[in-house]
C-alpha cells in the first residue's frame, strides 16, 4: 500500500529508474580476471573482456538517452506549468483592472 502512494507520488519514474539501475548493475559485475594485464589475458579472455566493455558502453549510454527523454519531458511539463500560472496571474490581473475601473466610477 505504502509502494502504491510513493509510486502515484513520483509518477513511476523515480521507482523505475532505480530499478533498471539495480537491473544494470546486477548484469555487468566485472569479473576478477578482468582485472589482469592485459599481457597476460589469453585470447578467449581478451575476446570476453571486449564483449563485457562493450556490453558496459551499451548500457551507459542506453541509460543515458533514457535520462535525456526524461529530463525532456520534466522540461515540456516545467513549460506548461508555467504557462498555466502566467494565464492565472493574468487572470487575476484583468479582475483587478476591471475592479479599480468600478471603484473609480
Amino acid at each position: 500500500m505504502g509502494q502504491r502512494g510513493l509510486k502515484m507520488m513520483l509518477g513511476g519514474n523515480e521507482l523505475i529508474f532505480k530499478k533498471e539501475k539495480n537491473k544494470l548493475d546486477e548484469e555487468l559485475v566485472r569479473e576478477e580476471w578482468m582485472n589482469k594485464p592485459e599481457d597476460d589475458l589469453n585470447d578467449d579472455e581478451k575476446q570476453r573482456l571486449r564483449e563485457f566493455e562493450q556490453r558496459l558502453k551499451d548500457s551507459v549510454e542506453k541509460q543515458r538517452k533514457q535520462w535525456l527523454v526524461n529530463l525532456q519531458r520534466v522540461r515540456n511539463e516545467i513549460i506548461d506549468i508555467k504557462a498555466k500560472f502566467e494565464e492565472q496571474i493574468f487572470g487575476a490581473y484583468k479582475k483587478r483592472i476591471f475592479y479599480d475601473a468600478r471603484i473609480q466610477e
